[in-house]
């Protein structure tokens, strides 16, 4: 890539609800230690704290880090009204085991991202905003999800290269569907030039295309794209089962195993770039991190998992 990314970053969506600020801390500290040094943030997660926490947190941090952020979504329940009512709610519902489904709930209904009506200048003031939070400037800033108008919006686009030669971001991009982002890095390469983008066993994402096309590419949903859907037909297709046996060199009992061999697949399938994950779990950041120095599956199990899941998956049996 044009920034010397890692092979994985973590993704901060979960941070601000993962625990206190020693907590939180805790999490990209061992995300460094691990070896992983770029970070995935935006407006949107955390209800607005995402980016505040990650700042908060880098400040002191000695070590050199990237970090990509966004523009588009931002949550309805966003700033600092917002913010202060989530922590002093936040105690209670830990403490209240009744009240978690009815935080779940409150939390998903004011998480809901706000229309985005835009004009000229939003962009710069969302930079703006995320570079104060953040406490520096960015090195990957992407279109958050946009539309293909938006997307294509003469304004906006001036935005965008503005930012860059303002010395801002390093880069300029695009994350959402692989459409949209096929459309836009074919038409305008020279700014969105990284396409962020799922990449599971459930949504293969183009990343020989978007390469070709001229972008770099940064996968997410490795692990929460296709966990789920492999333990199910695991438990409940014994046919399924049977070849994952003969021809998978993985527990098919083993969580924590399948999810390696997720992560894995998503390295073997983007070679050139880098792959995303989150979690709240300081252990769980250390193993999916040691997959790149204890690979299972290799070259030809990589291709295995996915063929094997691509000829038995029936999304129609899938029991809700």
């Amino acid at each position: 890539m044009k920034i010397d990314l890692p092979r994985l970053g973590f993704g901060l969506s979960s941070i601000a609800g993962s625990g206190n600020f020693s907590h939180q801390e805790k999490l990209i500290r061992t995300a460094i230690d691990s070896g992983i040094t770029h970070f995935d943030v935006a407006p949107y997660y955390g209800s607005g704290d995402a980016e505040r926490i990650l700042g908060d947190i880098l400040v002191n941090c000695k070590e050199q880090v990237s970090i990509t952020t966004k523009f588009g979504l931002t949550p309805l329940s966003g700033g600092v009204g917002g913010s202060m009512l989530r922590s002093l709610l936040r105690p209670v519902f830990r403490r209240m085991s009744a009240l978690k489904k009815i935080a779940s709930s409150v939390v998903s209904k004011t998480h809901q991202p706000k229309p985005l009506e835009y004009k000229a200048g939003d962009l710069t003031n969302s930079m703006d905003a995320s570079i104060k939070k953040l406490r520096r400037p960015v090195d990957i800033f992407l279109l958050h999800d946009l539309e293909i108008d938006l997307a294509r919006n003469t304004d906006l686009l001036e935005e965008l290269q503005t930012i860059r030669t303002d010395s801002k971001t390093r880069l300029t991009g695009i994350s959402g569907e692989s459409e949209t982002l096929l459309q836009m890095v074919k038409w305008r390469p020279e700014v969105y030039e990284v396409a962020q983008l799922e990449n599971s066993l459930k949504s293969p994402a183009p990343v020989e295309i978007l390469e070709a096309a001229g972008a770099d590419v940064i996968t997410h949903r490795a692990i929460q794209g296709g966990l789920e859907e492999l333990i199910f037909l695991l438990k409940n297709r014994p046919t399924f089962k049977t070849v994952w046996e003969r021809e998978i060199d993985i527990d098919p009992s083993g969580k924590e195993d399948i999810a390696h061999a997720l992560i894995e697949l998503a390295l073997y399938e983007n070679p050139g770039g880098t792959i995303l994950f989150s979690s709240t779990n300081p252990e769980r950041i250390k193993k999916v991190a040691n997959v790149l120095h204890t690979p299972k599956l290799g070259v030809v199990g990589c291709n295995k998992l996915r063929s094997l899941f691509s000829e038995v998956y029936a999304p129609q049996e899938r029991i809700a």
